[in-house]
């Protein structure tokens, strides 16, 4: 991919954007919700329920 290590040890170091950190804590609500629902909510219901718990999805 033609990156210099120094480039590459530069990009692992940075810490995670704003958008990684969202994505990650959306996720997290996606798999306790699926979880408790034994693994039937489905788009529609998950959606309901991201967005009583203040996800904006």
């Amino acid at each position: 991919m033609r990156v210099s290590a120094r480039g590459y040890r530069a990009w692992t170091s940075r810490p995670a954007c704003q958008r990684q950190r969202t994505d990650l804590k959306v996720l997290t609500h996606i798999r306790e919700h699926f979880a408790l629902s034994n693994g039937s909510y489905g788009r529609p219901r998950m959606t309901m329920e991201l967005r009583e718990a203040g996800l904006d999805v």
